[in-house]
């Protein structure tokens, strides 16, 4: 029995060598699962104009110390389920391969959900744009490399949620790129090896060069050399980082600038040092001349020394004497306390130019008695030689509260990175990584009123979860006292999204028109942008818009008749454009709007058909979905897609009427629990009933969940598949339809298994003469109506057939207020002034429609009237 095993291991280790694909030389096109394991037998190169994709779930090993060039683009996106790993398959298990080296200035590359080991470079991208995200870097000699040496206009490269560790050397080496950003990656255990390399350092070689790159967010932990180093080996000013929001911990320093400035501000740099090392220990060191670094709200504690600074450095730890919006202090510098329980806040050392002053106004020392603050600097002070530490005044420090709580998460997406901010008055002002499940505590200065939110990043590309105290639709505002310890208790993380807001504004005159913003909000957060709207007719019409980025505005404007909406008179068939600003870059997008009137077996009241309206929004560009109105009577739902996939599904409340754009108007926009099969299946029937012989379905698609990946939607009529088509197109037209009855639903599949079903819309057995009548519909709007509402209540009748009757409006009392008569050929529309049949303005309060039609039965709806 024995060798039975021992013969089928060798078979199947055989079969895993001859199922591999042995690459080398030039490669583009698609390394699929099939083909996978891919051994590289030599070096790969990717030309230039073409690229390479690799499949989820495909296994790259290099058998030899060869790389993979990219001339053309590297396109290798894996899944939360499915990452694509590179590896060793080299017999010496401590045996490096080249690794990924990316030269195209032009074609931009994608490493998503990677595992990438054992390289003497993990990526190294030379002036080459490339994002890098969710991905994992083990065991190379540098994690990852971004150069833009020889460069005056690097290429974009973006380093995001990332793990870099255990690399011999820096985690991530940034070389004269200040095109590079750095942010929400865990860098850990790297500088492995004897020589002191940063777990992220930038480098400067050269007189001309820039490096300046933005580094925030990031978790910079337990690394055996510097957290962060920066050194300009030409003394020439060309460092200038963007340093912030990092938690640096745990390493042998956590910031090392040596003729290196920036601004460095909002980190968390603690507990710096190796036990037993004399040569560890800084918080952050400063040296040489040219260094002339800013520090900002910086929290600097558990280090041997809170500031190490040497060689005629002159960082700015506050100066109140200069207008310098980087210079306000506001750092906490305090329990720097060395092995022998020596305190150190700041330390020089080796000066030559005593008359230099250190600025460290505006600060707090864990303490405001001056001779406490100086025991812990070391300076002019102690030694002739050394500048003087300029410490006063000290920062008025109300004192701080406490805030404990514990986030929970109960539903089924994988989440990552799970965080803390405090928002208030839109912004954020602190953010605070945390663990799922297990109780926090954050301690703050704070005094003005705020709101507390959880969030995490899910397997879901660009899907946020979020939570709050007192929930997604209506937060807790807390209002903290000094000194006080808040007991939030367990806040819970959402599936549904939060609300986004769109308000209307004052008007104002943008060249010859009247313009009403329109302020788009999401959430507690600020309004992020302005659409700047004018009505003429039907339509609304964009002239402006207006972005919010860092705290300043940017506009960009439009020639008159730029198209943004239509929003009366609404009729099947119609269709209209939209232009629209889609980035903070100005970037726009063109679009196409279609109104369709449909019909679908399950109303809001959950009986009989209900006759709705839908309206399509597509881009120019590609045809694919933006958006989908549905409406069906006073509800009115929206669905926003991306790359085929439905991201959210709201419903909508709003005051607006006539005029659409007035001051005060608002649209509150309200996620709707994520949904997971297709939707609101229904049909064109006005279509259908020109052409009983044909029918055309729409649908609303499914929302991405992390463990398909779906391909198409099947249709069927029964059990009768009816057609196949694209995610991205949810539609089908069925001809030849037979007078039998039809049952139409929908699902969608991977090729392996099947969603949940659609509902279903249901076509009654008819003669092939005998088209089908467009039911009777009654809708209200708006309904709660405002009194001071100048359009009053419109009520509006779609039929396929002449009505005549009446339609009357009742109080509580049963008496009758206002009404009128109706005699149309087909539809009916009727607005109410909101004042009784002899012009006296009516009470608020509830009323009632009733509406009686020759042939049909008595309808009767609530209506409320309000102030």
């Amino acid at each position: 029995m024995k060798t039975y095993y021992i013969t089928l291991f060798f078979i199947l280790i055989s079969f895993c060598v001859l199922a591999a694909t042995d690459v080398s030389g030039n490669q583009s096109g698609t390394w699929n699962l099939a083909g996978s394991p891919y051994n590289i037998v030599g070096d790969v190169t990717i030309p230039a104009g073409n690229s390479l994709t690799i499949e989820p779930g495909v296994q790259i090993y290099a058998m030899g110390n060869y790389r993979i060039r990219g001339y053309g683009a590297l396109l290798a996106n894996g899944s939360v389920a499915d990452s694509i790993r590179f590896m060793s398959g080299q017999a010496d298990p401590s045996a490096l391969w080249k690794g990924i080296r990316l030269e195209s200035e032009t074609q931009s590359s994608s490493i998503e959900y990677c595992y990438i080991e054992k390289a003497e470079y993990g990526i190294y991208a030379i002036d080459s744009p490339i994002q890098i995200q969710h991905s994992r870097f083990n065991l190379n000699e540098k994690g990852i490399h971004l150069s833009g040496i020889g460069s005056t206009n690097p290429a974009q490269m973006e380093v995001s949620h990332n793990i870099i560790e255990h690399s011999i050397q820096n985690g991530i080496l940034i070389s004269q790129n200040s095109n590079a950003t750095v942010f929400s990656n865990e860098v850990r255990y790297n500088g492995t090896g004897p020589q002191y390399r940063a777990a992220i350092q930038l480098a400067n070689q050269s007189a001309s060069g820039q490096n300046n790159p933005v580094i925030h967010s990031n978790h910079i932990h337990h690394n055996h050399k510097q957290g962060i180093s920066a050194w300009d080996t030409m003394g020439a000013g060309a460092i200038n980082p963007d340093i912030y929001d990092n938690i640096i911990e745990y390493n042998l320093t956590g910031i090392y600038l040596l003729n290196a400035s920036g601004h460095v501000h909002d980190n968390v740099i603690a507990h710096n040092f190796i036990p037993g090392d004399a040569n560890s220990g800084a918080g952050v060191m400063v040296g040489g001349s040219t260094s002339q670094p800013y520090f900002e709200r910086n929290q600097i504690y558990g280090n041997f020394t809170g500031f190490y600074l040497g060689d005629n450095a002159q960082p700015c730890l506050g100066n109140l004497n200069i207008n310098h919006a980087w210079a306000q202090g506001g750092n906490h510098i305090y329990d720097n306390i060395d092995e022998s329980n020596t305190p150190h806040s700041v330390y020089c050392f080796s000066y030559s130019n005593p008359s230099i002053t250190i600025f460290a106004e505006n600060n707090w020392w864990g303490t405001d008695d001056p001779a406490q603050i100086a025991v812990g600097i070391h300076d002019h002070n102690d030694d002739p030689s050394l500048p003087l530490v300029d410490f006063d005044p000290i920062l008025n420090i109300v004192e701080g509260i406490t805030i404990n709580g514990m986030v929970t998460y109960a539903g089924t997406q994988s989440l990552s990175n799970p965080r803390l901010q405090i928002v208030s008055g839109g912004e954020i002002l602190h953010e605070q990584g945390i663990t799922l499940g297990q109780p926090f505590s954050i301690e703050l200065d704070l005094e003005e009123p705020f709101q507390i939110v959880a969030l995490a990043d899910t397997g879901v590309p660009e899907l946020t979860l979020y939570g709050s105290l007192g929930g997604l639709t209506d937060p807790t505002v807390l209002n903290p006292e000094p000194g006080d310890v808040m007991e939030l208790g367990t806040i819970a993380l959402s599936d549904t999204q939060p609300p986004r807001y769109e308000t209307c504004g004052a008007p104002q005159a943008i060249g010859t028109r009247n313009c009403f913003p329109v302020y788009n909000s999401f959430f507690v957060y600020h309004w992020d942008h302005i659409n700047w709207l004018y009505q003429e007719g039907d339509h609304l019409y964009l002239k402006r818009h207006t972005r919010y980025i860092s705290g300043e505005n940017t506009d960009f404007d439009f020639p008159d008749g730029t198209t943004w909406d239509k929003i009366a008179n609404l009729q099947q068939g119609d269709t209209w454009t939209r232009t629209e600003v889609v980035n903070p870059a100005g970037e726009t997008r063109v679009s196409t709007f279609s109104h369709i009137i449909t019909m679908d077996d399950t109303p809001p009241s959950g009986s009989g058909r209900a006759l709705g309206q839908l309206t399509l929004q597509t881009d120019n560009s590609n045809s694919g979905y933006i958006s989908a109105r549905i409406r069906n009577g006073g509800e009115f739902r929206l669905f926003h897609y991306e790359d085929a996939y439905v991201t959210c599904q709201e419903q909508l409340s709003t005051n607006a009427s006539q005029p659409y754009l007035q001051e005060g108007n608002y649209w509150h926009y309200f996620a709707e629990a994520p949904h997971y099969a297709p939707l609101y299946l229904r049909y064109d029937q006005p279509a259908h009933q020109q052409n009983p012989q044909s029918i055309t379905l729409h649908w609303q698609g499914l929302m991405r969940d992390s463990a398909h990946e779906w391909s198409q939607y099947h249709v069927f009529d029964h059990e009768q598949l009816m057609g196949i088509v694209p995610l991205g197109a949810p539609t089908l037209t069925i001809t030849g339809l037979s007078p039998e009855e039809h049952v139409y639903r929908v699902a969608a599949t991977d090729g392996v298994s099947f969603s949940e079903y659609s509902n279903s819309v249901t076509l009654p057995p008819t003669a092939a003469d005998d088209p089908q009548a467009l039911p009777l519909s009654l809708s209200l709007w708006p309904n709660p109506v405002s009194l001071d509402n100048p359009d009053g209540l419109t009520l509006r009748l779609d039929s396929g057939k002449a009505l005549k009757g009446q339609v009357s409006i009742y109080n509580l009392r049963g008496q009758k207020v206002a009404g009128t008569g109706i005699a149309a050929p087909a539809g009916f529309e009727w607005r109410w002034n909101l004042r009784s049949a002899d012009g006296k303005r009516c009470a608020s309060g509830i009323y009632f429609v009733k509406l009686e039609l020759q042939g049909e039965k008595t309808i009767t709806r609530k209506l409320a009237l309000i102030r």
